[in-house]
């Protein structure tokens, strides 16, 4: 279960609080860039520990240094320190198998 605290859209300079639309699905997200703050899940439950693990892995595989699996380019400046980094539209999906936690949490698929 979700619950959904605030929901907020950015105006080019600031977040303005909003209602968002409902629709049969849930909610319809017009354009632009929204921030939705809530809760997931019964605050009771233990987390299982493969979960845990899973969630490990694929924090460290984006956490990753240039050159690793995931990054596709990086540029650095050092004058007033800019760093950016570009991952590929797959990069989520190539996280989850060559991270392992895809493999953890195959006992969890419907």
């Amino acid at each position: 279960m979700a619950t959904i605290a605030t929901t907020e859209k950015w105006n080019g300079s600031t977040w303005e609080t909003v209602t968002l639309a409902p629709s049969p699905l849930g909610y319809c997200l017009e354009d632009g860039t929204f921030r939705i703050t809530g809760a997931a899940g019964d605050d009771d439950a233990d987390v299982p520990a493969l979960i845990s693990e899973a969630v490990r892995r694929l924090a460290e595989y984006f956490a990753a240094k240039p050159g690793k699996a995931g990054v596709r380019s990086e540029s650095v400046t050092a004058g007033t320190v800019s760093l950016s980094t570009t991952r590929s539209p797959t990069a989520t999906a190539e996280a989850l198998a060559n991270s392992g936690a895809a493999d953890l949490l195959r006992s969890f698929r419907r």
